[in-house]
């Protein structure tokens, strides 16, 4: 499967006085987090992460963690192969 990341936006409007920044924190039973796939140069997938947590910081940066073992394409075997061959090729610990 070639993996082609059109795009991913990641956007965030906040506006926090210093004293309720640190505060906030990311509702991870409400929150979703999700990007697209195109296969064969035809087909196009929305795949996402079900595991996420964040928060503002003092200064007032958004700092998101996702966890990559999370990943759901809605196929098993996808799945574990964006974690072993994509994922951890990057570079990051799942």
């Amino acid at each position: 499967m070639k993996l082609l990341l059109k795009a991913v936006t990641i956007a965030s409007a906040i506006v926090a006085t210093p004293v309720l920044a640190g505060t906030w924190t990311l509702d991870s039973d409400n929150s979703h987090l999700a990007y697209g796939t195109i296969k064969k140069n035809a087909v196009g997938e929305v795949n996402s992460f079900s595991k996420l947590s964040g928060h503002v910081t003092q200064d007032g940066h958004a700092e998101i963690t996702i966890d990559l073992s999370s990943v759901e394409t809605n196929i098993d075997i996808r799945n574990e192969r964006m974690i072993e061959f994509v994922f951890r090729k990057a570079g990051s610990q799942c």
